[in-house]
């Protein structure tokens, strides 16, 4: 119910006009990929996520919100996928790189424009499970998450395996 209800408030935040806000500080993405990881396997026992980390993964960034996002890319892949699920972080130069990948049905080309829209859905989940299923938010906040970070998230869906991957620099610009 936190969850629905943080999700809820995030979304009347940004749509109002407010940038997402966000506190940074000294990370290590590989720490908040592999509790992500932990913290959905606890939700969804059944669930197969391996962790694969390469790079320098520090950076300066909202830890609770780049967990946030994490954790929405792979329930997301576990409620709409099928088989193995793959998480990987990637430091490269002045930025790092996290994409969440999973097996199964490709999302339809006709989805992909909006698919990163708030109260969008491109099917029903088959079995609605967790606070997620069925709100629509869960990739819009990814997106606000990225963009609050000066990032970026994109997709590509082909027939079996679908990748959501987030592009993030290691320096976030200072608002003030």
């Amino acid at each position: 119910m936190k969850r629905m209800i943080d999700d809820l408030l995030v979304f009347t935040r940004t749509r109002l006009g407010n940038a997402l806000p966000i506190e940074l500080a000294p990370q290590d993405m590989g720490r908040i990929c592999r509790d992500a990881a932990e913290e959905v396997r606890a939700a969804y026992p059944d669930a197969r996520i391996d962790v694969g980390l390469a790079g320098d993964l520090a950076g300066q960034w909202d830890g609770i919100r780049i967990a946030e996002m994490v954790v929405n890319l792979l329930i997301n892949a576990v409620q709409h996928g099928a088989g193995s699920i793959r998480v990987e972080a990637r430091g490269d130069g002045e930025q790092v790189t996290v994409a969440v990948s999973n097996e199964g049905n490709g999302i339809p080309r006709h989805a992909l424009p909006t698919l990163f829209d708030p109260l969008t859905r491109v099917n029903p989940s088959p079995s609605p499970r967790g606070t997620a299923a069925g709100m629509g938010l869960g990739l819009y906040i990814c997106r606000c998450i990225a963009h609050a970070h000066d990032g970026m998230i994109a997709v590509e869906s082909a027939e079996a395996i679908t990748t959501f991957t987030v592009c993030i620099p290691r320096q976030v610009r200072r608002r003030d």
